[in-house]
């Protein structure tokens, strides 16, 4: 009997993702599949999937008092973004934190992938559409806010650089 390898713990431990602050998060599909489009010219062109997630990423966000989606960008394989948890009072946290609102999206979109599968628009995927998990980053200060965000305005420019990058000609 195989043994399933241990996974990396990648959240903080004893950190709560529901409490206020800036969270840098970025989702990937799983094995960095390009199922949300292509760079062209150093512009992401979201395919019609991506539109469709788009759109969810947007309306999930206006729907919560709590979570502010303050920048993003989907490349091909993953999507970067900037989310601020900013509850009234941080005795009462709304529960609708970083993590719920991360598996949702998820869950979501993975329907609509497997609704335009079985439409014949999609091509099928090896048992998960995104990975497991998802990275975070805990922003801190200012100076790392810049960062991220300038890093997010310029990923589609840096596409050949960046470690989740393939070649939009081998698709």
């Amino acid at each position: 009997m195989s043994e399933k390898p241990i996974r990396k713990k990648i959240r903080l431990t004893d950190y709560n993702y529901s409490h206020n602050g800036f969270y840098f998060i970025t989702i990937c599909s799983s094995e960095h599949k390009p199922i949300l489009g292509h760079i062209e010219e150093g512009k992401m062109i979201l395919n019609e999937y991506a539109e469709k997630a788009d759109s969810l990423l947007m309306e999930m966000a206006e729907k919560r008092q709590n979570i502010i989606l303050d920048k993003y960008v989907f490349m091909p394989n993953h999507i970067h973004m900037i989310l601020v948890i900013e509850n009234q009072c941080n005795d009462v946290v709304d529960e609708s934190g970083i993590i719920e609102f991360i598996q949702e999206f998820k869950s979501k979109t993975a329907n609509i992938y497997i609704k335009g599968i079985k439409e014949g628009l999609y091509e099928p995927f090896n048992k998960r559409l995104w990975q497991r998990s998802y990275y975070d980053n805990v922003i801190r200060n200012k100076d790392t806010y810049d960062l991220i965000w300038s890093y997010i305005d310029n990923n589609p420019l840096k596409w050949s650089l960046d470690k989740y990058y393939y070649d939009n000609s081998d698709s």
